[in-house]
């Protein structure tokens, strides 16, 4: 298994120990999410296609994983990303501030960074993929993007050591 990591950013590089690090980012994909309990067949995968095509760190598209999933990606050395898997905008009621949405958002991470956070394989979180990406709405009054920076402190507040990422939404309004 792979020891304590320390990943950071010094102005518009990575580091991993203190070392630059460059990844080189591969998407796991749908089939091992749905075979995702099958430790071979995740295996087969990091292998072959991480290993093969010289991948250094895997992102968790749109699913969570199983936990066995990040034991493969401790065993092998696969740094990843771990996404909360709150995914494109149509879907929720987002934009009611009110909404139970916001609330179910902060238990998820509490209980993802609870669930995976002892993972060394994890080099960051993914507190989103794509949730503003919908054409029907425009968050022109910021709240929507306040409320995510909520999401942002409260994933810093549990694991202050790993980095924080929004995907699709850049770097909330000059925020990230």
């Amino acid at each position: 298994r792979i020891g304590l990591r320390v990943f950071g950013i010094r102005g518009s590089e990575f580091t991993l120990n203190g070392v630059l690090y460059i990844p080189r980012i591969g998407f796991s994909g749908y089939n091992v999410d749905h075979g995702g309990w099958d430790i071979l067949r995740i295996m087969d995968y990091i292998n072959g296609r991480f290993h093969a095509y010289n991948y250094n760190l895997s992102r968790t598209h749109c699913w969570p994983r199983s936990r066995y999933y990040f034991m493969m990606t401790d065993q092998q050395g696969m740094g990843s990303v771990c996404e909360a898997a709150v995914t494109f905008g149509h879907r929720y009621h987002f934009e009611d501030y009110d909404s139970p949405f916001w609330g179910h958002f902060k238990t998820h991470v509490s209980r993802l960074v609870d669930q995976r956070g002892n993972h060394a394989s994890i080099l960051m979180w993914s507190a989103e993929n794509e949730l503003l990406q919908s054409s029907r709405y425009i968050d022109s009054d910021e709240k929507v993007h306040k409320r995510l920076w909520e999401i942002n402190d409260l994933f810093k507040s549990l694991d202050p050591c790993r980095v924080v990422m929004f995907e699709g939404e850049l770097d909330l309004r000059g925020r990230a």
